[in-house]
């Protein structure tokens, strides 16, 4: 057979060490009618070529190949162990027969040529491939869906982590992250038969694949990055104040205050606990491609009252992590003193946006070797839409309990303040701004004493930025004033990746598979942030687009999305 070899670039040749057929091999018959399981027992020897994500991705758009990697770290390319799934194939109906898993003495990269021994009864097989499973993930081929449950215990990191072992000791990059492929034959059928031949047991059947076998990673890997203020300030994100973003969004206003790019930070909401663990391609059956957690119109349902809502909320938490405001606060800002922090895996701060990491070189059609690669770990999120909306606002209702959502906080620190005096304090300097705000205890609440975080500002209807002392004067002067509170300057914001729908817009009248999916690397761009966003989390959209690249890019493949303003945003 020949031989691919390795070569992913950077990780340079890898040689195979010697491989040792250690794992199970499982000979143990699915429960079949007996009706079905005429024919023979026969040893089989299959060898195949597998080829690891890093190659030619099977999910690529790009029209040809240059050779650019992008997104993916040396962890994110081991494989450790491959395991050999057969399912007979009965009336059309795939039931699992056995298995063979071996494991590698030494983690190899790119492509290789690997050869399992099995015994099964002869007739009709397909054949699955897994990189890094383990016996949970072999479990679920038992079932006839081949879908793969985290549980409704696990939450966050823990579900991802589920897909791979996450190490949290090397910023909650991901290690032997299970991977899948679907084994074709020579001429690209699924069926592989096993003939009969002269009955007896003892005869060895070879089957030998020439052509390699695509492993695509189970899960996805989304990164936020933003604009600098400029080469001088790249602690800083681009910002324009929303009052000035009203009459336009070029430069920056005069009322723009500062964010830093340390202080934004984004999240995932409404993750899958279900996945297939096989890689499902596109067809044009669209029952294919539901996904594994729902039907929307059986866990969304227009309320009597208006608007759309959980018909079930057990079921729901069954197929969904979701997080409500209250967590998605305390994990998003740094300055309440419930914040949680820590895990990487589930919270990062955005990274800086740098071009020179998406470029190619047009001469030798090779990346920048400091390319991104970081980013959180999310699993595989597609929608089949099943349901009818007379209007889009009703659309933008029902979608939200159902897609994943990146989550974002950002503290701004606003750059006219009012303080109390009769005109607004212009700080020239953000250290000079948060002097002003430095002061948040409400010693004459007339409940109890309340200090606020530092950085706390009151926002009016008019757009403009009251201190503790300012926002007490004006009530006195205006009771009917209303305030928005921004807790230690945090405000929220959140956005959908749909990648398929026209125009790069979610549409009520995409009928197709649309969200995030798996083995793609989702880099949005945040060209400039309109603050201060919602006091609250879920309730403002950002405007933003991203980057969509397979795991590894291709070069040229970048789609540009547009995310559209959200008519009603309101959380489950």
């Amino acid at each position: 057979m020949k031989k691919l070899g390795a070569d992913i670039k950077g990780f340079g040749l890898l040689l195979m060490g010697v491989i040792v057929m250690l794992c199970s091999c499982r000979d143990e018959l699915y429960s079949i009618p007996s009706s079905q399981t005429e024919g023979t027992r026969r040893n089989l020897v299959i060898s195949l070529t597998v080829q690891q994500p890093g190659l030619q991705s099977p999910t690529s758009r790009a029209p040809f190949d240059t050779g650019y990697e992008l997104g993916f770290t040396e962890k994110e390319c081991q494989i450790h162990t491959l395991t050999l799934i057969m399912m007979g194939v009965y009336n059309g109906e795939e039931l699992f027969e056995t298995w063979q898993t071996i494991k590698l003495d030494t983690p190899v990269f790119g492509s290789y040529d690997v050869t399992f021994t099995l015994s099964g009864i002869t007739g009709t097989k397909h054949f699955y491939i897994l990189a890094n499973a383990e016996q949970k993930h072999i479990n679920a081929f038992w079932a006839k869906d081949r879908i793969f449950d985290a549980g409704e215990g696990q939450s966050g990191h823990n579900i991802v982590g589920s897909l791979m072992d996450v190490d949290h000791e090397d910023d909650g990059k991901g290690s032997n992250i299970v991977m899948a492929g679907i084994v074709t034959s020579n001429n690209g059928d699924r069926n592989i038969v096993i003939p009969t031949g002269d009955g007896n047991e003892e005869t060895v059947e070879k089957i030998t694949i020439d052509t390699p076998i695509n492993l695509v990673r189970t899960v996805a890997k989304i990164l936020l990055t933003c604009v600098p203020k400029s080469d001088a300030e790249t602690d800083y994100v681009k910002v324009i104040d929303r009052k000035d973003a009203e009459t336009s969004t070029d430069g920056d206003g005069e009322n723009t205050g500062w964010i830093k790019l340390a202080e934004v930070n984004y999240m995932l909401n409404v993750l899958n606990r279900k996945t297939y663990l096989d890689y499902r391609e596109d067809t044009k059956d669209d029952d294919y491609l539901i996904d594994p957690n729902y039907e929307m119109s059986e866990i969304i349902s227009l309320r009597e009252e208006g608007g759309y809502g959980i018909t079930n909320l057990d079921e729901y938490q069954r197929n969904y992590l979701f997080y409500d405001t209250q967590d998605m606060v305390e994990m998003l800002n740094k300055s309440v003193p419930t914040y949680k922090g820590g895990e990487r895996c589930i919270v990062r701060s955005a990274t800086q946006y740098d071009a020179d990491k998406m470029e190619v070189d047009e001469t030798t059609n090779m990346g920048n070797e400091n390319h991104y690669t970081e980013g959180l770990y999310c699993t595989e999120n597609t929608v089949h839409n099943d349901m009818t909306f007379d209007k889009d606002a009703d659309f933008q209702s029902a979608i939200r309990y159902v897609t994943t959502r990146v989550m974002i906080g950002a503290k701004y620190t606003p750059k006219k303040i009012w303080n109390g005096e009769d005109a607004p304090v212009q700080a020239s300097t953000e250290a000079e701004a948060q002097g002003i705000l430095d002061k948040v205890e409400d010693v004459d609440n007339p409940l109890e004493p309340v200090t606020y975080p530092a950085g706390t500002f009151w926002r009016d209807s008019q757009g403009n930025y009251y201190s503790l002392a300012g926002m007490k004067k004006k009530l006195k002067e205006s009771p009917e004033t209303e305030f928005s509170r921004y807790d230690g300057g945090w405000g929220y914001y959140y956005t959908y990746i749909d990648e398929n729908a026209k125009n790069g817009a979610i549409s009520k009248d995409t009928q197709t598979r649309w969200g995030i999916k798996r083995n793609h690397y989702y880099i949005l761009k945040v060209e400039k942030i309109i603050a201060p966003g919602s006091p609250f989390p879920g309730n403002e959209t950002m405007r933003i687009h991203s980057e969509l690249v397979d795991w590894v890019d291709k070069g040229g493949s970048e789609v540009e999305i547009k995310v559209p303003q959200q008519l009603e945003t309101a959380q489950p």
